[in-house]
């Protein structure tokens, strides 16, 4: 008769037996089955089977019982996190009572000491999920996972004022436009921060223009990958009005034509335009003007506008008068065909005109007073004088 007996050993020498017989003389081999309780951790199951001799052989098996989930702990990356790269880096550690592996996305990690495990995952634009699954040797497992955006796109950067080349007489400029990203984005203008509307996208902040002249604003967009977008545009304070310089006619000019000729030139930090009398002139490259302007009889005001790109405005005038018809000549005295016996004659009247008269008594300069008067003595010789009064106007 043959007997088998087992024994299981728990971290001590506790041990319990179980006899199994066989037929006298059987050559067979025999079975047997027991069940066994396990404790946590490490225990060690020995089977001895002993025949009528008394001959034993011994069998002893370590059965390591873990029933404990893995601690998982990922470290990277972020939930959340936002990247531009191919792949997100995964690491952490997974702890066990017993040997642990680790699948990232259902590839096996990387395994290093002490339970770290390190991965690469491909990751494809937009959001992803990665799933990092820790398994211990008994089949348990626990499982992370973290949310990753993939973002290669730069920010789209809407720019609504200024325009580029603006042109402001004003100390300061409003700056404006939306920003649209499938992340979040940030914003500087010529290097400070300005803040990006959650929802909206809409940015809006004031620059100040310090002085005359042109001035870059230059925006960087820039998105939670850290994708850029720059854009820069340029403008002008001009806060200065156009000179204008007038160089014909001249002021109290007097002309007999029905049309004037004028000249001259409009000079500005910007582009400018011209009106004389309410009529368009073209300013050439060099800032030159000329052209012509009807005139009606009697006094004229030219009027010369000029504005520039920014708004500032310079008005200059010319006084003209158009003259067209002869001076009005009066002599109150002597009257015509009179009979004298004295050798000297004084000869007076007005002189009624326009514009500004100038006359000659027989040749010798008549001065004519402020109120149009004149009066002048001449000689006389014996016989028949001929007085000639002579009056032009301008």
């Amino acid at each position: 008769m043959f007997k088998a007996a087992s024994a299981l050993r728990r971290g001590g020498h506790f041990a319990f037996q179980t006899a199994f017989q066989w037929p006298p003389h059987s050559k067979s081999v025999g079975t047997f089955s027991q069940q066994v309780t396990l404790a946590s951790g490490m225990n060690f199951i020995t089977i001895t089977a002993t025949d009528a001799a008394g001959n034993n052989t011994s069998v002893v098996r370590q059965i390591t019982v873990d029933a404990t989930p893995p601690t998982l702990t990922v470290t990277g990356p972020a939930e959340g996190l936002v990247t531009k790269e191919l792949v997100a880096h995964v690491m952490g550690t997974a702890i066990a009572s017993s040997a642990v592996s680790v699948t990232v996305n259902g590839t096996a990690a990387t395994m290093g000491a002490n339970g770290a495990f390190t991965a690469d995952v491909a990751i494809n634009e937009g959001a992803n999920t990665v799933t990092v699954v820790a398994t211990n040797a008994a089949g348990l497992s626990v499982t992370a996972t973290r949310q990753v955006v993939r973002d290669t796109q730069a920010p789209a950067l809407g720019w609504s004022a200024p325009v580029d080349s603006a042109v402001t007489k004003e100390g300061t400029i409003g700056v404006t436009g939306t920003i649209t990203d499938a992340t979040a984005t940030s914003l500087t203008v010529n290097g400070a921060s300005v803040a990006v509307n959650g929802t909206t996208k809409v940015y809006a902040t004031t620059l100040p223009l310090a002085a005359d002249g042109a001035a870059s604003i230059t925006l960087v967009a820039t998105d939670a990958a850290g994708n850029t977008t720059t854009a820069t545009r340029t403008v002008t304070r001009d806060a200065t009005a156009p000179v204008i310089t007038v160089q014909s006619p001249d002021s109290g000019a007097v002309t007999q034509a029905t049309t004037v000729a004028v000249s001259g030139s409009v000079n500005d930090l910007t582009t400018s335009t011209l009106t004389v009398n309410g009529s368009a002139f073209v300013i050439a490259a060099d800032g030159g003007f000329s052209g012509s302007v009807a005139v009606t009889a009697g006094a004229n005001t030219l009027t010369f506008v000029a504005r520039d790109a920014a708004g500032n405005q310079t008005t200059v005038t010319r006084m003209l008068t158009r003259d067209n018809e002869a001076p009005v000549v009066s002599v109150a005295s002597p009257s015509d065909q009179v009979l004298v016996k004295v050798v000297t004659l004084t000869v007076s009247g007005t002189i009624t005109d326009a514009s500004v008269v100038t006359a000659t008594l027989n040749g010798v300069a008549l001065t004519i007073a402020a109120d149009r008067s004149y009066s002048s003595t001449i000689a006389l010789s014996e016989g028949l004088n001929t007085i000639t009064l002579v009056a032009t106007d301008a």
